[in-house]
């Protein structure tokens, strides 16, 4: 089943030292995208969360955010230096008997020393903190993943029902084709014989010559036979469950291109009008194709 390439998903996991919650949203992009934000400490598992995308997502432009939650724990230890705050306080005190003042000496002018308190990180085990991040960023993507899905289904509906409608009118086409050549045989001998009064001769090899001319010009049966191939490849397309897009853009592209020759080549009002029908139901496709992975 197709996928689309929009979508959301959230996780979460927690243990004794950690809580990670996770976001993922993913948009339309030629390739894929992946822009990982989260804590400093936890950079050392981008690629690993990156893989962990990489195996359920193939195209599309997906931002990733790491929440580190605050748990019951700390993840900082507060060290005071018992030593450099007396050595601050004596100091303190003998250079205000040096310069004649009132002792009145508050924490805060002790505290104007930096290194009497000290907030160091505390040693964390990486594998439990890798434990959790992955969790919450597996959950993420299989959230994200089972809305892509449903939002493809909806796509896959949509296409499967533009292809039908082209699909109609290129038979329509190919119906009227063999009756535009004895048309435009009729006209022309209706036109000779308006030209010439009932002495005068035309040579009517060269109408059939000119019938011939016309009939190779206007022969549309090789475009009408890749049309039909390429509906066909684009409706095997919908039925895998690979990454499609790219592949569907591209038998658009062809679709394109010979209904185009088709519309150079016929001047048939009817033909003309299923020819318009065909591209705008071709432009369609373009649309949508534009959001499948």
């Amino acid at each position: 089943m197709i996928k689309s390439m929009t979508g959301y998903g959230r996780g979460s996991a927690s243990n004794e030292i950690i809580g990670i919650n996770a976001d993922i949203k993913s948009v339309n992009n030629k390739y894929l995208d992946i822009q990982v934000k989260m804590p400093v400490y936890l950079m050392f598992l981008d690629e690993k969360i990156k893989n962990i995308i990489k195996r359920k997502i193939s195209r599309g432009r997906v931002d990733v955010y790491i929440k580190d939650e605050n748990t019951s724990e700390s993840k900082s230890d507060v060290v005071v230096d018992k030593d450099i705050a007396k050595l601050m306080k004596d100091n303190l005190e003998m250079l205000m008997d040096h310069l004649g003042l009132d002792h009145k000496l508050k924490l805060e002018h002790i505290l104007l020393n930096n290194e009497i308190i000290e907030f160091k990180p505390k040693e964390l085990d990486l594998d439990l903190v890798e434990e959790v991040v992955c969790n919450a960023v597996s959950q993420a993507v299989d959230a994200l993943y089972n809305m892509r899905l449903r939002e493809g289904e909806a796509l896959y509906i949509d296409l499967a029902e533009n292809i039908s409608y082209i699909e109609e009118k290129v038979k329509n086409i190919e119906k009227r084709a063999p009756f535009v050549i004895d048309e435009y045989r009729e006209k022309l001998t209706e036109k000779v014989h308006a030209l010439v009064d009932d002495h005068g001769e035309y040579e009517f090899e060269k109408l059939n010559s000119e019938v011939v001319f016309f009939a190779e010009r206007s022969d549309i049966n090789e475009e009408l036979v890749r049309l039909k191939s390429h509906i066909a490849q684009f409706r095997e397309n919908l039925e895998t469950s690979s990454a499609i897009g790219r592949k569907l853009d591209f038998i658009t592209q062809e679709l394109n291109r010979e209904i185009n020759t088709i519309s150079a080549k016929s001047s048939d009002v009817c033909i003309t009008d299923d020819v318009i029908d065909v591209k705008v139901g071709i432009d369609k496709l373009k649309e949508q194709i534009q959001n499948i992975e």
